[in-house]
Formats: C-alpha cells, sequence, structure tokens
C-alpha cells in the first residue's frame, strides 16, 4: 500500500486558499454556531485521477491546534457525472454545532484562538511528503439576531461569486430577490445544514410546517414568507392593521412568532384602526413564554379571546403587541415579509404618543368557531392555507392577485379544458355544463375555488344544463 500510495502521489493544489470566514450565532436555535467557509481548491493542470475533492480534503475548525470538528467539502454531481473537474474550485463549506455540542464540547464564541484549517486528508501519499494545509482565522462573528438576513444576502453574494467560476446559473431572479437555481439547490442545501428553514426566501417553493384543522374557519389572514422579524420590547409595542372580510366573530387568532432568551409573556389587545390604532381595547389574550421557542423561522402560536367580539365587514382592526418588560436580550420577535405585499391592512410600531407606519408586514390569521354570517360558507376557501399547495406568495408577487383569486382563475380553466377535452371524445359539448358544475364544486370544497365564484358557476352551468335538455326535448 505505501509503494501505491507514492506511486500515485497527489500534489499540492495551483490555487489553495481560504477566502472568508464568518460565524453565525442564534442560527437554528439559541446558542447554536454555524461557520461558513469560502475557499478555492483548484489545480491548473489535471486533477488527480481517481479522486475528488471530498476524497482529498479536510476543513477543519481548531482551537490553538486542537480539532472542534471537520468536514469534507462537497462533490457537486451534475445529471450522474462528475461535475466542475471532481470539485476541485471554488467553494462553500459550513461546521455547525447545535446548542447541546457548544455546552458539551466547552466550544466558545468569539474566541481570538478559533481558525479554520483546510488540510490534505493524511489517508493519502502526497508528494510533498506530508499533507498540505492552510488556515485563516474567523474574519466576522455574528450575533446580533440578524442570522436570517446576513445569510440570506451572505449566499447570494457567494453564489454569484461561484457561479461565474463554474460557468453555470446557481441563482436567478432580480437583485436582492434572487433565488436558487435547481443546481444551486442542490449544491447549497448539502453544503450548508437546514439552509432551507433559515433562508426560505433563497428558495423559489417554500416548505411550511402550518396545518390548520378544517373546524378552525380562517377568516383575514397574512401567511406570506415570514423573511424578517420585529423585536416586542417595553418601550415599542408592534401592531398589523387587517380589512375584516366578512362578519365574523373573533375567538382566537395565530401569529408566527419566537422568541430571544426568556421574554416576559407577551400581552395581544385588538383594537378598531382608522390610520392609527384607538385606544379602546376590543377584547385581549396573552402569548406565554411556554409557547414560545428559539427556532429562528419562528412557530405559529394560538392566542385564545376570552371575550369575543363581533367584527364587521370592511371595518379595520388592529392586533397589538405589548413587550412588558422585555428588553433586546430578551424579547419575543414577530415574524413578518419585508417589504409587506398585504393590502388590506398596514403594520405600525411606536407609543401612544407616536405610531410609526413600517415597510413590513407582521404575519397572523384570525379564527372563529361561529357559523355566522360568511364565516362558515368561507371555511372551505382557506382549506390550502399554509399546506404546500398555498399559492398566497406566488399570486401576490407574479400575477399581482390574492391567492383564492389565482387558484380560481386556474382551477375553471383547467375545468374548462377537462370539459372540451370529453365533449370531444364524446363527440357531443352538451355534457361541458354537467362536468364543470362537479368540478367547480370540487375546486370549492378542495379550497382552489371562492364561494362567489362557486355560485355564479353552479348558475351558469344549471342554464346551460337547462339549454341542453331544451336541445334533447327538440331533438
Amino acid at each position: 500500500m505505501v509503494c501505491v500510495g507514492a506511486a500515485f502521489a497527489i500534489g499540492t493544489p495551483t490555487t489553495y486558499s481560504v477566502i472568508h470566514v464568518e460565524a453565525y450565532e442564534d442560527y437554528l436555535e439559541q446558542g447554536d454556531q454555524l461557520y461558513l467557509i469560502h475557499f478555492d481548491i483548484s489545480y491548473a493542470g489535471a486533477n488527480p485521477v481517481g479522486y475528488d475533492v471530498t476524497d482529498l480534503f479536510l476543513v477543519r475548525l481548531l482551537n490553538s491546534g486542537t480539532e472542534l470538528r471537520s468536514v469534507a467539502p462537497y462533490t457537486f454531481n451534475s445529471d450522474g457525472t462528475s461535475y466542475l473537474g471532481d470539485g476541485f474550485d471554488m467553494g462553500v463549506a459550513s461546521i455547525y454545532f447545535a446548542t447541546s455540542e457548544i455546552n458539551a464540547l466547552s466550544v466558545t464564541w468569539n474566541s481570538p484562538t478559533y481558525y479554520i484549517e483546510i488540510a490534505g486528508n493524511p489517508i493519502y501519499g502526497w508528494d510533498s511528503g506530508t499533507p498540505p494545509a492552510i488556515t485563516r482565522s474567523i474574519d466576522s462573528w455574528f450575533n446580533d439576531n440578524q442570522t436570517e438576513t446576513r445569510l440570506t444576502t451572505r449566499i447570494r453574494v457567494l453564489a454569484q461569486i461561484i457561479e461565474n467560476r463554474w460557468d453555470d446559473d446557481l441563482i436567478i431572479g432580480p437583485a436582492g430577490q434572487q433565488t436558487f437555481s435547481l443546481a444551486g439547490e442542490e449544491y447549497f442545501t448539502n453544503t450548508i445544514p437546514n439552509i432551507r428553514i433559515i433562508c426560505p426566501s433563497l428558495f423559489s417553493a417554500t416548505i411550511t410546517d402550518v396545518d390548520f384543522p378544517d373546524s378552525n374557519n380562517i377568516s383575514d389572514y397574512y401567511t406570506a414568507y415570514g423573511n424578517s422579524g420585529t423585536s416586542v420590547l417595553v418601550n415599542q409595542m408592534q401592531t398589523q392593521s387587517f380589512t375584516a372580510t366578512w362578519d365574523y366573530e373573533l375567538d382566537r387568532a395565530e401569529f408566527k412568532m419566537l422568541r430571544v432568551g426568556t421574554p416576559p409573556d407577551v400581552r395581544v389587545t385588538v383594537h378598531a384602526f382608522s390610520g392609527t390604532p384607538s385606544a379602546t381595547v376590543l377584547t385581549s389574550g396573552t402569548i406565554t413564554l411556554s409557547q414560545l421557542d428559539t427556532f429562528n423561522e419562528g412557530k405559529w402560536v394560538e392566542v385564545n379571546f376570552p371575550d369575543n367580539i363581533d367584527l364587521t365587514r370592511t371595518n379595520q382592526y388592529c392586533f397589538i403587541m405589548h413587550g412588558g418588560t422585555a428588553t433586546g436580550t430578551n424579547t419575543a420577535v414577530w415574524r413578518g415579509q419585508n417589504p409587506g405585499t398585504f393590502a388590506e391592512g398596514v403594520s405600525q410600531s411606536g407609543t401612544w404618543s407616536a405610531w410609526n407606519t413600517n415597510a413590513w408586514d407582521n404575519l397572523f390569521l384570525t379564527k372563529t368557531n361561529s357559523d355566522f354570517g360568511g364565516a362558515s360558507g368561507h371555511k372551505y376557501e382557506d382549506r390550502l392555507i399554509g399546506t404546500n399547495f398555498d399559492m398566497t406568495q406566488a399570486a401576490e408577487e407574479i400575477f399581482g392577485m390574492s391567492r383564492l383569486e389565482f387558484s380560481t382563475v386556474l382551477w375553471i380553466i383547467l375545468a374548462l379544458a377537462f370539459g372540451i377535452f370529453v365533449s370531444l371524445k364524446a363527440n357531443t359539448f352538451k355534457v361541458i355544463p354537467y362536468i364543470m358544475l362537479v368540478l367547480v364544486v370540487i375546486g370549492w370544497i378542495a379550497g382552489f375555488v371562492s364561494t362567489g365564484t362557486m355560485a355564479i358557476m353552479m348558475l351558469v352551468c344549471a342554464m346551460g344544463i337547462v339549454v341542453t335538455i331544451g336541445g334533447y326535448s327538440r331533438a
């Protein structure tokens, strides 16, 4: 084995450098750490035969020479073939420590003795006799509760730099709104753990863990991706206004939240809204510490309002979150979308003496168990909210439509196309009203078609059926 290793000794890369290193705290949970490494491992001539970058190199986090953790760079493959010379080129790697590992391994934050080393794998023979190694100190340490924003921006920059070297698209779209291409998604999800969860706006499709039971009638809501967060502090309340879509009784509401540190309970009040919140409290509820966790994307938490209130269609209302004694290091965070795309209300921050309108909108939804008014009739329309079929973001950003408007149009087009297809096979167009009637009702039950459209289409289809029956009678 020694002779074989000597016969096929591996050379040091022509370009061999750690370009930049960043550390992020509170990545997935409070107290965890992520190290993001940008490197270049390239050979000017032929690459080592029979090896890829994953085989030959290790990315190590060291503390004064003692290894804390190591990973192998990822070799990206496209269409089942080796891509970019078996991974020897510019790339990204990451090293992650969960909070439990931080404590067990005594990993410290912002340590001047920490550095990254990229070293040749010692199990192989190197022409220099020893594996090559290069090092770099940590360039930046970030723990300012802006991990998602900073990391999203940084990865967009890295993807553009790397794709210029690879001559293959890793990220697409307009500046500041780019999302991964299929190649970019494959590469970065394999190099940075849980990147889809932490930076959802980098992906053209977002996974959500929201699941609202059918028994809960959802009436008004804003459930976009959620790419920002606003702290609820002692001297700064946070609001989100909305316009009631129907007459209904407000029993509960849900908000997408997380916490930093151990904040006090958050009081949530409901007010009438006309440019700014009314001082009169219509009802109130509480978000407790036990409902919140440090998951960076946040989770939906429910607030019950013991004193239910009747909301009137077209009237404006708002939720206000009160931080109590919360500080910057111990606060609840209300997730939102920046820039906001909610047309039925605005987000504001401030105090009773001064309210400032924000560029973002906060995420919320209202719930009712009441069957009066339009709420029960519209519960079917909301079955898709929070599921993989929720098209809210695509409808708003691409077509300038609401989710329900977009899905209704799409469903009617597909139903009509199917009806025409069947009629051509049956050699008669008289079957179309029957097919449309059945498919529109199915679309309404499934949550694709609005109640109003369903009613209109049923009337149109009924008229069509009457006409066809009349045609049969004359025949």
